[in-house]
């Protein structure tokens, strides 16, 4: 199957180097290494050129849909260039304005959305977040590494991560580290009548990991894209504000200010549910070698970090408080502090003023 495979692709660069000769040669090629092009034209003049109608707006944008969808299932452009048709059409067409089209294509709720999505990334790309996890994992002596302790380490390391970094990157991170672990020890300890089930553990760490990462993924408002989803759906439902930046709780501070509390009572929550389900299923407890090894491979994987902070780190560190603190501040309605507000001059555009 492979060598088939590299058959096709070997014949398909040797027709993009070697030139192609006669007329009829040239139609085989059209049709064959250019066939996305002349569906994607030939299709969309045909079926859908001759069905709009002056001032039929609605049918302007079904014969509008139609032709994207039809570019998005044949790709005879890339598909970034096919989610710019909108900007020329509708104004073209008279549907919408200009104004009114970009506006769709970016506002404060995509500004944010972008922004926040490459401020998350900031601990994962320096290593920040491996770092801060063993920091974690490895404290304490062998006493610290029994079932029970390493619920609540690892849990707390992904709960606590999860608010300034990507939650599904740290949440495969400390994953890989306990599951690698408790492997380890199964496969050390098979045959030990005094070991307890390693998978059962394994499982009940694995779970307790993934929901601390999803709880403190809601402490802040940047750190769940659902958050920021729902942030931007309130925006675009309510009217535009007159004293207020943002309605309601989504002002950044306001919502942290509420999110935290309830983020740390689900936590807790979270934690005596596992420790609870740790009590009824295993039995019995780790010994003090299976203990010893589990620290000796947790230790393991912290020599493969340099041992003190990176300037890289250093430097993630610092912007992300820093920006992070800055939205805090953005505008807070209680005392009248901040770096930014509205223009509530008269006849005065409703936009944000660095003061």
């Amino acid at each position: 199957m492979s060598s088939f495979l590299l058959g096709i692709l070997s014949n398909i660069a040797d027709s993009r180097e070697v030139p192609v000769g006669s007329f009829s040669a040239r139609l085989e090629n059209i049709v064959k290494n250019n066939f996305r092009g002349l569906l994607g034209v030939i299709v969309p003049i045909l079926a859908f050129t001759w069905m709009p109608e002056k001032n039929v707006h609605y049918l302007t944008v079904w014969v509008l849909w139609m032709w994207m969808f039809w570019y998005f299932l044949i790709q005879p452009i890339a598909i970034p260039c096919t989610a710019m048709i909108p900007i020329c059409i509708l104004p073209m067409c008279g549907v919408m304005s200009s104004l009114e089209t970009t506006k769709c294509y970016f506002n404060e709720g995509v500004c944010l959305f972008l922004l926040s999505s490459m401020l998350i990334l900031l601990w994962n790309n320096s290593g920040l977040d491996r770092r801060l996890a063993l920091c974690f994992l490895t404290s304490g002596d062998t006493c610290q590494f029994s079932g029970k302790r390493m619920i609540v380490k690892c849990s707390m390391a992904a709960y606590f991560l999860s608010m300034f970094s990507n939650r599904l990157i740290v949440t495969s991170m400390i994953t890989q580290y306990a599951a690698e672990g408790y492997a380890t020890l199964k496969a050390t300890f098979k045959k030990s009548a005094y070991e307890p089930d390693f998978d059962e553990i394994r499982n009940i760490v694995c779970n307790s990991i993934q929901t601390s990462s999803s709880i403190g993924s809601i402490a802040i408002i940047h750190s769940a894209y659902a958050t920021l989803l729902f942030r931007a759906i309130w925006l675009e439902a309510t009217p535009l504000p007159t004293v207020t930046e943002y309605p309601e709780i989504f002002n950044y501070l306001e919502y942290s200010a509420y999110a935290v509390p309830v983020s740390l009572v689900m936590y807790l929550v979270n934690l005596l549910y596992h420790l609870w389900i740790f009590n009824c299923v295993i039995s019995r407890r780790m010994t003090h070698p299976s203990r010893g090894d589990l620290r000796d491979l947790m230790l393991k994987h912290k020599t493969t970090i340099p041992k003190r902070m990176t300037w890289h780190e250093m430097q993630a560190l610092f912007f992300s408080l820093a920006a992070l603190l800055i939205l805090f501040l953005r505008w807070n309605r209680y005392m009248n502090m901040g770096w930014a507000d509205y223009n509530l001059k008269t006849f005065a555009p409703e936009v944000p003023l660095v003061k």
